[in-house]
């Protein structure tokens, strides 16, 4: 089989990132595979791994992305196809690369795969964020419509899409991205945040992008009422984004500079996770929650709202706290149990960490991947 991916995820380029080696372990399992990925306009050079070959676009925008792309996918359509025995394309979301994926199925009869890493539909949050996620929606239910399979990395967005859309749930496939948690339990720290930040009775740690979907002014409202009864207790929250200088803006309007620090993003998020006693995601979204997963493999317990791997992977009272979306009271009610309550948490860590197990290996996602594939092929 020949697969066709078009990708938004410039660091495709970058040696050795993690999306690269996951298109290259992708790869294995076709006779070729070819993910076109755009490029602002710099000379970025085509990379050639085993049976993958990535493409850059080199594009002047994201709309000249959609025409450049278009171009390079029929150039290798043309090429390849008639000596195919079967082809797919598949594109990293249901907006600009599935509008790609929907002309190239129309100019060339081939069939197309959306991957959906987000809570776009089922979430009534993101089409809000911004004017552009607003068109971006209608144009995502038009993508979706026509296509032959989709993939969702939760099953609250896979549900949503088969009872709203009247998708069929056997041309659906829901699994997450393989987070290799196993190595970040083994990880040994490399610090430790108390004595880094010492003179605090608590560490609350949130590790995110900085931007409108994680609601961080939501994690520091609660955090105020924290305050109040725990006044000897810290957050850090680790990242970078658009929303940084808002964030830090906030901190110093609710008087919180004391007890609240901003750190960059790090390639050591595992030494954070360890030595910190709780780990709050406070989103208006999630595809799944990455961080989550990542906070398990750590045993560090986990308040997260009720989006992504929410009553999926998270279970209120099980392994975690669940909070509805934008409550205050809710979050500062858990984060004070949170706190109160050093067995619970020692109960709900080791359970989250133990549930880790029920995830797919990364054996099982290829698998899962290939599957997915050969279902968009089928006629």
């Amino acid at each position: 089989m020949y697969v066709i991916s078009i990708s938004l995820d410039t660091k495709m380029f970058e040696k050795n990132s993690k999306p690269l080696r996951r298109m290259v372990e992708y790869s294995s399992l076709f006779k070729q595979m070819h993910t076109i990925c755009y490029t602002p306009a710099k000379n970025f050079q085509k990379i050639s791994i085993g049976n993958l070959t990535v493409h850059p676009t080199n594009s002047y925008s994201k709309i000249f992305f959609i025409v450049d792309a278009f171009i390079i996918a029929s150039r290798l359509i043309k090429k390849d196809l008639p000596t195919a025995d079967r082809m797919a394309i598949t594109a990293q979301d249901p907006f600009e690369t599935g509008l790609v994926g929907l002309l190239l199925k129309k100019r060339f009869s081939i069939r197309l795969n959306i991957q959906d890493h987000g809570n776009f539909f089922e979430s009534k949050y993101w089409r809000k964020e911004s004017i552009l996620n607003f068109f971006r929606y209608f144009l995502g239910i038009i993508v979706l419509k026509k296509s032959d399979s989709v993939r969702t990395v939760s099953l609250r967005e896979k549900i949503f899409i088969e009872k709203n859309f009247g998708y069929p749930s056997k041309k659906t496939i829901s699994y997450p991205i393989f987070t290799n948690w196993e190595a970040i339990s083994n990880h040994t720290p490399s610090f430790d945040i108390k004595q880094r930040y010492p003179g605090f009775d608590f560490y609350i740690l949130t590790v995110c992008r900085l931007e409108k979907v994680k609601n961080i002014p939501l994690l520091l409202e609660s955090f105020s009422e924290i305050l109040r009864e725990f006044p000897k207790t810290l957050l850090l929250i680790i990242g970078s984004g658009s929303q940084e200088k808002n964030i830090r803006d906030t901190v110093q309007k609710r008087h919180l500079q004391n007890n609240v620090i901003l750190e960059n993003w790090t390639d050591d998020p595992a030494s954070y996770y360890k030595t910190s006693d709780l780990f709050v995601l406070s989103s208006f979204s999630e595809g799944w929650g990455l961080t989550v997963i990542e906070a398990a493999s750590s045993k560090c317990p986990i308040i997260m709202t009720d989006t992504g791997c929410a009553n999926e992977f998270i279970i209120n009272g099980r392994n975690g706290w669940i909070v509805p979306i934008q409550d205050k009271n809710a979050l500062v009610e858990s984060m004070q149990d949170a706190i109160n309550n050093a067995g619970k948490r020692k109960l709900y860590a080791e359970q989250a960490f133990n549930d880790l197990s029920t995830l797919p290996t990364k054996g099982q996602t290829l698998l899962l991947f290939e599957k997915l594939m050969e279902l968009t092929s089928q006629k």
